[in-house]
C-alpha cells in the first residue's frame, strides 16, 4: 500500500485475524489501531476473563505500545470508540480509562454495548490518533 506504514510490535498481541495491530496513513498523518483486548502480549491470553478492570489497564497498555511503535503517542489521540459487553461495567472501565490517560481529554469519543463478545471478552477499544 503506498502512502501506508503497518505498524507491528511484540509489546502487545499479534491480530488475531488478517489485519495489523495498527496503520499509519502517512499523508494525513494519522494513525488507526485496531481493537485492543485485554490480552498478555508474550502468551497471548486474555488475562482474566471475569476482570473488566484488568482487561482494560491491559488493553490500554497494549494501544499505549502500539502508538509507540508508530511513532505517536495517547497525547494526541483523536477519537476512541469503547465496546463493552455490560453496560455495569461502563463506569469502571471509564473511571480506569481516564487514570491510565491522566485525564488527557479526546476530541470525540463512543461506547457501544454488545450482548456476545468471543472469548471471555468483556470489552475493546479502539483508536484514531495523530502521529
Amino acid at each position: 500500500m503506498s502512502g501506508h506504514r503497518v505498524v507491528h510490535t511484540d509489546k502487545a498481541p499479534a491480530a488475531i485475524g488478517p489485519y495489523s495491530q495498527a496503520l499509519v496513513h502517512e499523508k494525513s498523518g494519522t494513525v488507526y489501531v485496531s481493537g485492543q483486548l485485554g490480552m498478555d502480549p508474550q502468551s497471548g491470553q486474555l488475562i482474566d476473563t471475569q476482570d473488566v478492570e484488568k482487561q482494560t489497564v491491559q488493553a490500554l497498555q497494549n494501544m499505549n505500545n502500539i502508538l509507540e511503535a508508530a511513532g505517536s503517542h495517547k497525547s494526541k489521540v483523536l477519537k476512541v470508540n469503547i465496546s463493552l459487553k455490560s453496560m455495569n461495567d461502563f463506569g469502571k472501565v471509564n473511571a480506569i480509562y481516564e487514570k491510565c490517560l491522566h485525564r488527557i481529554r479526546f476530541d470525540f469519543c463512543c461506547c457501544f454495548f454488545f450482548t456476545f463478545f468471543c472469548k471471555q471478552f468483556l470489552k475493546d477499544i479502539n483508536q484514531l490518533v495523530l502521529v
